[in-house]
């Protein structure tokens, strides 16, 4: 008897390692990727698609975001009902709609969108799927109403309506492909063959940014920047300015890692040229980043800025906040001068024209004696902080302002008070009244206050400088000068803590809407912009409670690590 459970024993163990030998002989599936045709402007793939969709519907953000007067706006726009034209047009020619309950019937696990024309909205969709589920799906149900074809030894079906719109589908091997176009779906099933046709992998912008990213996220976008570029749906569509900065790069690709806590976003882009200067040391950074107080609503910082950057955010922010919007935009060109004023009169006569017409300068900033400031030494770091307050009266919401600046050498105390003042004497003063400094000890800080009545704060620490508008915030973060540095900064960093933030950002939105009455009352007028729109998507994203970036150089590529802590 023990013999029989003896020989039992050995079978069942013999047959358990054959079966796990025989799973690791198996080799891994090909990645979709590989099967996509040449061509795309963008791809992007999911590990678990189907998971992502189910977390996507179970989620509050997606519940708040639909009731939100955001996207009530939003189904008000161009861009939406443009949308919603070409999703009648494709629901005409496939024969069903393509809504939410089709995505959900062919979301499979390993997933790929490869998007070949932003205009045209033509794309690959492939998405690992057993046999089984692909053919109770409604598209492979209406497979009679399409035109069949052969690709790569595979049938695949094909509807084309009168306005050229074309759906085209196959399952093979356990995946299910969707596209736009025939003959993409040929494409890939040519490729799925192991025939010979140009392949996506072998393009230079997806090949050089995946082989440098290693491991993909539970979401890889990858792009070529140079293809959307020249797009004008993209320049049309996009946030305005960036596509000047897009042009920097020719490729990149961004990965997605879910955690409970937190979301991180890791992106690499590639230059389209290399850098003209080298990397920036990233230390001075660092150790200028632990001036930042934990509860700072905004915050970012550069390695080795350049002067006129530094004086020029020094000046928007704490000298004369009016000079940041100000300054004529670059794409309006200026008004025609009018003919009258141009003209002269009798009265010109007694005009004279051999001395200069006197010039006021009252009431304007002198930037000279900071531009001397700020050049007479190489920079090192630059780290700005901003965090919004309610006033004294609790009505209004102001902004307290800070920048650390650190330089090579020590900075000199004395010539940094003087020279504010010689800056700001004919634009705050008269007689330099009320512009003197008031030293200030607070335990062991110790810095200046201008004694006037426009509230400004500096404090020199050997290569430091700090000089902000508001005492609280200055003396916050000289507490911090033995605080630890925060690690991998990057050559910048920046984060912006939402959770402090919402509350006074919403009654600043309400204020300024406020001002003017809305211009039609009725039910069909889209929310107002700042106070319903804004607000609600600040709402709508309340679960993230901080982001935060970070910048370093990986080759001749920009790496940035995106970070979104989440509240629950």
């Amino acid at each position: 008897m023990k013999k029989n459970l003896l020989r039992a024993g050995i079978g069942v163990g013999a047959v358990s390692i054959a079966v796990v030998f025989a799973q690791l002989a198996q080799p891994a599936p090909p990645k979709l990727a590989e099967f996509v045709p040449a061509g795309p402007v963008l791809y992007l793939e999911a590990k678990d698609f189907a998971s992502l969709l189910s977390r996507w519907r179970a989620s509050q953000v997606r519940e708040r975001w639909l009731a939100s007067a955001n996207h009530a706006a939003f189904a008000q726009s161009h861009l939406f009902m443009r949308l919603d034209e070409v999703y009648k047009d494709y629901a005409g020619t496939a024969g069903f709609a393509p809504d939410m309950s089709l995505l959900e019937s062919v979301a499979g696990t390993e997933s790929s969108l490869a998007l070949y024309d932003i205009g045209k909205l033509e794309f690959l969709y492939m998405t690992r799927l057993p046999s089984a589920k692909a053919v109770q799906t409604v598209l492979w149900r209406s497979r009679t109403k399409f035109t069949p074809r052969k690709a790569g030894g595979v049938d695949f079906y094909v509807r084309t309506d009168p306005s050229g719109r074309v759906v085209a589908f196959a399952a093979t091997n356990d995946v299910l492909l969707m596209a736009t176009r025939e003959d993409l779906i040929a494409g890939a099933l040519v490729l799925m063959a192991h025939e010979h046709a140009n392949r996506m992998i072998d393009e230079g912008w997806f090949a050089q940014p995946t082989h440098a990213a290693g491991g993909a996220g539970d979401l890889r976008l990858v792009m070529d920047f140079a293809a959307l570029g020249r797009s004008p749906h993209f320049r049309s569509h996009w946030i305005q300015g960036n596509v000047s900065l897009v042009r920097q790069y020719t490729s990149g690709i961004s990965d997605l890692f879910l955690g409970a806590a937190s979301d991180r976003e890791e992106r690499l882009l590639f230059r389209a040229a290399a850098p003209a200067e080298s990397a920036a040391d990233g230390q001075p950074l660092a150790d200028a980043l632990r001036l930042v107080p934990d509860d700072a609503g905004f915050y970012r910082g550069w390695a080795a800025p350049d002067a006129r950057d530094a004086l020029a955010l020094f000046t928007a922010k704490l000298l004369n906040p009016a000079v940041a919007s100000a300054g004529r935009k670059p794409d309006l060109a200026p008004s025609a001068p009018s003919a009258a004023s141009e003209a002269g009169s009798e009265a010109d006569l007694d005009t004279r024209i051999d001395e200069p017409e006197y010039s006021d300068n009252a009431g304007q900033l002198a930037p000279e004696p900071l531009r001397q400031l700020f050049s007479a030494d190489k920079l090192t770091a630059l780290v700005q902080v901003e965090e919004t307050r309610p006033a004294p009266d609790a009505v209004f919401i102001g902004t307290n302002r800070a920048l650390a600046v650190v330089r090579q050498s020590a900075w000199d105390a004395a010539a940094v008070r003087e020279t504010i003042v010689s800056a700001i004497e004919r634009m705050w003063t008269t007689s330099r009244l009320g512009a003197g400094w008031t030293e200030v000890h607070r335990g062991n800080l110790r810095y200046f206050a201008l004694d006037g009545l426009v509230p400004l704060a500096v404090a020199v620490d050997g290569n430091r400088l700090i000089v902000a508008n508001s005492q609280e915030l200055l003396e916050r973060m000289l507490s911090r000068t033995g605080a630890p540095a925060p690690a991998n900064t990057g050559i910048y960093a920046a984060g912006f803590r939402h959770s402090h933030e919402s509350h006074n950002f919403a009654v600043w939105m309400r204020q300024l809407d406020s001002v003017h009455a809305p211009a039609d009352p009725s039910a069909d007028a889209p929310p107002p912009f700042l106070s319903q729109n804004l607000v609600s998507l600040s709402d709508t994203l309340s679960q993230v409670g901080s982001a935060t970036i970070v910048e370093s150089e990986q080759g001749d590529a920009l790496k940035q690590t995106v970070t979104y802590e989440l509240t629950r």
